[in-house]
């Protein structure tokens, strides 16, 4: 059953009549370091217990699920608690995976706090943690009960967090909406979208999600620059300088819009109106040698057998899905993705 997805200014009320209707057992609310800040008034308002853990896309993985899932254990968790994650993409992805499986399936609920996450990683049930650095290696489709989106919320986040939220918008422009992406091109990067095209990019997604919801057909197209894009997030996850998700899913659709236009599918004067406006986004990092990226790249989940799966824009606003090419095809156009081979 999809989610109900409900745009509000009075959160904590929401999240009460949500709760009334859901009658849990127990209510405990999942956060991180960076979103305790939200998270805690509102457990302190409801009499849920607080489950906290560390911030960053590093600890998404089996070690802080496995803590999380003895937390609840030991709070006496059963099968008719509701799990409320308030936080950004790592929060509702992580929770969403322990809701999924602890005592085979309880209730949540997720307060996205990010911008990435309200128009992207809190929308149609994908869950998932890291394993060895694989991003979202292991997981499961689980919908959440509801949605709260509270756009109050963003006027928190710090400016390179707002500009990493983008990138999914963008995303959902370039593949469905070209008033979309216009809109979103003539903003300033670090300026919080109008809510109506916040409410159009979760609507585009939301849509898609509704017609392919375990991602079998058209709810491919919305890996558009995520195949380079989670690769070049799990190479930059431990170095000194590691990337913000919407941060690498820029440069990701950055160089499969210029992989596009390199195999014919794209026109180069599109493909250059789309990379002229994502430039201002990019990260001040370097793109690694195609090479380095490979080991990602030939794990991605999308692939299917050796060849390694795109979804690539066609104009803007529409796409297509499964143009898959060989690791020595892909090498060869790694000059033409970006400056350096």
């Amino acid at each position: 059953m999809a989610a109900q997805l409900v745009f509000t200014q009075s959160l904590l009320s929401e999240l009460r009549a949500q709760l009334l209707a859901l009658a849990p057992s127990s209510v405990l609310l999942l956060c991180d370091t960076n979103t305790r800040q939200h998270a805690a008034p509102l457990a302190a308002a409801l009499d849920a217990t607080l489950l906290e853990v560390a911030a960053g896309e590093e600890h998404k993985n089996m070690d802080t699920a496995t803590a999380l899932w003895q937390k609840l254990l030991a709070a006496g968790a059963d099968r008719h608690a509701v799990l409320v994650n308030v936080g950004g993409g790592m929060i509702t992805d992580l929770g969403g995976f322990v809701a999924g499986n602890y005592k085979r399936g309880i209730r949540c609920v997720h307060v996205p706090c990010s911008l990435l996450a309200q128009v992207d990683a809190a929308i149609g049930g994908k869950t998932g943690i890291n394993v060895q650095g694989f991003k979202n290696a292991v997981g499961l489709f689980y919908e959440p009960e509801a949605v709260l989106f509270d756009t109050a919320l963003l006027r928190t986040l710090p400016e390179r967090e707002l500009i990493s939220g983008k990138a999914e918008m963008f995303k959902h422009g370039i593949l469905a909406d070209e008033s979309l992406f216009t809109a979103l091109s003539q903003l300033a990067p670090t300026e919080i979208p109008a809510l109506e095209w916040l409410q159009r990019a979760v609507e585009i997604k939301s849509n898609i999600v509704a017609i392919d919801p375990t991602e079998q057909a058209e709810r491919k197209l919305l890996n558009f620059g995520h195949t380079l894009g989670h690769a070049l997030e799990s190479y930059f996850m431990h170095s000194q300088q590691p990337l913000l998700h919407g941060e690498a899913v820029f440069m990701g659709m950055l160089g499969e819009t210029r992989l596009a236009v390199a195999l014919g599918v794209l026109s180069e004067t599109v493909g250059t109106n789309i990379t002229k406006v994502l430039l201002p986004y990019q990260p001040g990092c370097h793109w690694p040698h195609i090479e380095a990226l490979m080991p990602w790249l030939l794990q991605d989940k999308k692939n299917r057998g050796a060849k390694i799966s795109f979804s690539l824009p066609t104009v803007i606003g529409e796409a297509i899905f499964d143009q898959q090419l060989l690791p020595d095809e892909l090498r060869a156009l790694a000059s033409k993705i970006y400056n350096h081979p």
